[in-house]
């Protein structure tokens, strides 16, 4: 009986656990933003590590190409949005650990002029 309510228990905390991890709030992100064919990637400000991009407002790369930088410039990016593991199905993002759900645009500049 004891083991079936710690059973229960660690059932009921995992349970818990993708609950909370549905209801994540978008958070604001600084980072840098490369774009291209086949590439949309972002990283955060002060870190190497890349991530694969979802971009919920569908505008992130349409600035990006107005600015008619060279081909995978950076440019800096402010966001509001969520980091997540990358479960995205698709050759083009298989090699990056972790996705950013962008929801919201706050500010993306060039970093050249």
């Amino acid at each position: 009986m004891k083991r079936l309510l710690i059973l229960m228990g660690i059932i009921f905390l995992l349970s818990a656990c993708t609950s909370i991890r549905e209801r994540e709030e978008p958070v604001v992100y600084k980072g840098y933003y490369i774009g291209g064919n086949e590439v949309r990637s972002y990283r955060l400000d002060g870190t190497e590590e890349w991530m694969w991009v979802v971009d919920n407002t569908s505008e992130v790369e349409k600035k990006y190409q107005s600015f008619k930088l060279k081909p995978y410039e950076e440019v800096y990016l402010e966001v509001e949005g969520v980091i997540r593991d990358n479960d995205t199905p698709g050759e083009l993002s298989k090699d990056y650990e972790k996705l950013i759900e962008i929801h919201t645009i706050i500010k993306i500049i060039p970093l050249v002029n």
